[in-house]
């Protein structure tokens, strides 16, 4: 080595020196025979794998992995190219699960099963209402009236969508509304003799002796639940809006209304209606099964009254025909029905009356306070016998009457009073 002026003994080392003293200081780590070619320090390492690759000797001495030369690259490695190299100078197969999130570099299409499950995904800016729609078309739904159900069924749409029973998941208490309905039941086990008996005694019956009756009321117990004619339904009459009213809303095929004109039987097994439009007044509506067993609703009034199918409307009925059987009276005052009284609109026989049409030269009364009919002849057409032991004296109707004697003899009345002798 030269010494630099005035250096007093010092060497003076240059950076070619520098490097060839760290390579053979690297030589000197290693065992004679490590390399099995020479290595240049100043040259630019290759990658493993590379045909320049420069692999290390078979005596590459043991715990010591790589040769770094002075510009800090790796020279000459031991182990296999895929293995890490610590801090601590030893190379040994990289440990699995050293990965963390945020921390993993390279392709993400390398990660050959990670790729495979994205690729199964679908975009998010993919799902459209066509690829929806296809979704539905490819079920086999067919058409818009279908959905495609979560069962992956196809059922119809509409009636609640694709819950069906048997397949609804979840906690029943979250459907509010049905919680609150079956809240609102009575559990069979608690509908006991001692509940229904509070059921009596709440509805203030008072007694074991009567009865909550179905109409609500408070009656006495025994011989059934009506304890008067007018809580029956049949061709009982009913306002259901101001301008219609009902009868036998309760008939049905099952419960029908019956009653007998003789030994006839009328059955209604439907409800009919009466309905007020027209011109606006007040008046009376008869109701009444006629003798040709015709429902019939009659009135006097300005007013249109309309039936529907079952029940016949007369006009210039100012009350019951004498040949009917009177069911029911109703009022109405600017054509809107007045409220149902029973008391003086029910005019239901229980339940049935025999009908008695008087023909040629009868006649027919009625009692009113007594409702009993009485028939009889009529005295203006129907001739009138009588009988004596001598002539007729008595008076009598012209042209109508006659007499008989003993003799015998036969008078008939010529004139008022006058009898006259035939034979």
């Amino acid at each position: 080595m030269k010494k630099a002026p005035g250096a007093r003994g010092q060497a003076r080392v240059t950076p070619t020196r520098a490097s060839a003293l760290l390579f053979f200081l690297a030589l000197w780590r290693l065992a004679p025979g490590a390399f099995s070619q020479a290595v240049d320090p100043n040259s630019t390492p290759a990658t493993p794998g590379a045909s320049s690759y420069i692999a290390p000797g078979a005596l590459f001495a043991a715990g010591h992995a790589a040769i770094i030369n002075a510009l800090g690259r790796i020279d000459a490695a031991q182990g296999s190219p895929t293995w890490c190299l610590l801090v601590n100078g030893t190379s040994t197969a990289c440990a699995a699960g050293a990965a963390t999130w945020g921390g993993i570099v390279g392709t993400l299409a390398n990660q050959t099963d990670l790729a495979a499950a994205l690729t199964a995904k679908l975009n998010a800016s993919g799902f459209t209402q066509a690829a929806a729609a296809a979704l539905w078309t490819g079920s086999g739904c067919g058409n818009g009236a279908n959905a495609l159900l979560v069962g992956g069924t196809c059922g119809a749409i509409g009636g609640g969508g694709s819950a069906t029973w048997g397949g609804i998941g979840g906690t029943l208490a979250n459907q509010t509304d049905l919680a609150a309905a079956l809240t609102a039941k009575l559990n069979a086990s608690s509908f006991t003799q001692a509940a229904a008996a509070a059921l009596w005694t709440g509805s203030g019956c008072g007694t074991g002796t009567n009865a909550l009756l179905v109409n609500g009321n408070c009656g006495a117990s025994g011989g059934g639940s009506a304890v008067m004619a007018s809580q029956l339904l049949d061709f009982a009459v009913t306002v259901t809006s101001i301008a219609v009213e009902t009868m036998c809303a309760s008939c049905s095929s099952t419960t029908p209304g019956i009653l007998y004109v003789g030994v006839v039987p009328f059955i209604a097994t439907v409800p009919v209606t009466v309905g007020i439009s027209g011109t606006v007044t007040s008046g009376t509506v008869y109701w009444y099964l006629s003798s040709l067993q015709v429902l019939t609703a009659g009135h006097n009034s300005a007013a249109t009254l309309t039936g529907s199918a079952g029940i016949a409307v007369a006009t210039g009925v100012t009350g019951f025909p004498v040949d009917s059987v009177p069911l029911w009276v109703s009022t109405f005052a600017a054509n809107n029905w007045d409220s149902t009284n029973e008391g003086t609109m029910d005019k239901r026989p229980f339940l049935g009356r025999t009908v008695i049409a008087v023909g040629p030269g009868m006649a027919s009364s009625s009692d009113p306070s007594t409702g009993v009919q009485t028939l009889s002849t009529d005295p203006l057409t129907s001739a009138r016998f009588f009988t004596g032991s001598g002539a007729p004296s008595g008076n009598c109707t012209a042209g109508r009457d006659f007499y008989t004697s003993a003799v015998p003899h036969l008078y008939w009345c010529s004139a008022a009073n006058t009898w006259t002798l035939v034979i």
